[in-house]
């Protein structure tokens, strides 16, 4: 099983990330399309999905509906689309947070880290609230 699913079709911006996640010791799996996410997570699972919504193929409202259906793997949407209702909607299709893109390396470093050491997801803490 892979540490963390990329899921982003900007490859400049998926090899970024992936070399700063491997390099914070993760091992970690990237695709550019819905589709491969899809098969690739369904196949081999991974603890985290780093998701894009802006994908060629399905976009990642789609890809995390369709990951929500079964599983409760961390779904983080990292995205350029940073409007209310595109984060409304990314909560309510089952994100467990979405951060703007892109992003400072350190903050995301500091979020996987509590997701890794199981702690409070977003779902749960907006539960309580």
């Amino acid at each position: 099983m892979t540490d963390i699913l990329i899921v982003e079709d900007d490859k400049e911006r998926a090899d970024l990330l992936t070399d700063f996640l491997r390099e914070e010791g993760y091992v970690v799996s990237s695709v550019n399309s819905g589709e491969r996410a899809v098969h690739l997570f369904e196949r081999y699972g991974a603890r985290l999905v780093v998701l894009d919504i802006n994908l060629p193929d399905m976009n990642g409202f789609a890809i995390c509906s369709k990951l929500r259906e079964n599983t409760d793997t961390p779904i983080l949407i990292v995205s350029s689309r940073t409007g209310r209702e595109d984060k409304l909607n990314g909560y309510e299709l089952g994100a467990d947070d979405y951060m703007k893109s892109p992003m400072i390396q350190m903050f995301l470093s500091l979020k996987l880290r509590v997701y890794s050491n199981g702690g409070i997801s977003m779902i749960y803490y907006r539960r309580m609230v």
